[in-house]
């Protein structure tokens, strides 16, 4: 994992803290759980280009 994803991973908490006083709740849980899968689509892709590189 990059430097820059700890840093969005730090920061997102915060960011989604802030929008829920102006955003519906729902977007808020929404949001927070795409950001949550993030990091499985991401290995995931990985895994995939690794085997397209291999051929």
């Amino acid at each position: 994992m990059g430097r820059s994803r700890e840093a969005l991973d730090k920061a997102i908490p915060g960011v989604l803290a802030r929008l829920a006083e102006r955003l519906p709740a729902i977007l808020i849980e929404s949001l927070s759980e795409m950001w949550n899968d993030l990091e499985t689509w991401t290995g995931k892709s990985s895994i995939l280009s690794d085997g397209c590189r291999h051929r």
